[in-house]
């Protein structure tokens, strides 16, 4: 029984870890896309993509540093493992929701329907 019961904290394990390393890679993309959202091709020509530029300029800085507080966390191993991985989630769930609201707004800047 030992040999099950230690499997189960291997696979737990192997989850938290690769959670981390989405985490890492989406911080690298998430650095990426703000560094492009700032130069002069993603310019809005309406209102309504300023708007929208600011918001996802304002959304990928917030990920960002949460990202960032986040590697603090993981550094310091002072979390329970659970809300660890729950946490990791909700920053994966947000970096998804803005690259669709970055996907829509180049759509939109493009003049694509």
């Amino acid at each position: 029984m030992p040999h099950s019961e230690t499997k189960i904290v291997a696979t737990g394990q192997s989850e938290l870890d690769q959670l981390i390393l989405k985490l890492e890679r989406s911080h690298k993309s998430v650095l990426r896309i703000s560094t492009k959202l700032q130069s002069y091709t993603y310019e809005p020509n309406n209102l309504e993509s300023f708007e929208k530029l600011r918001n996802l300029r304002i959304g990928f800085r917030d990920l960002a540093r949460d990202q960032v507080l986040l590697f603090e966390v993981i550094k310091n191993g002072k979390t329970i493992r659970e809300m660890l991985i729950e946490r990791l989630e909700r920053l994966q769930s947000r970096f998804s929701d803005l690259e669709h609201e970055l996907a829509s707004y180049l759509l939109d800047l493009k003049g694509y329907y």
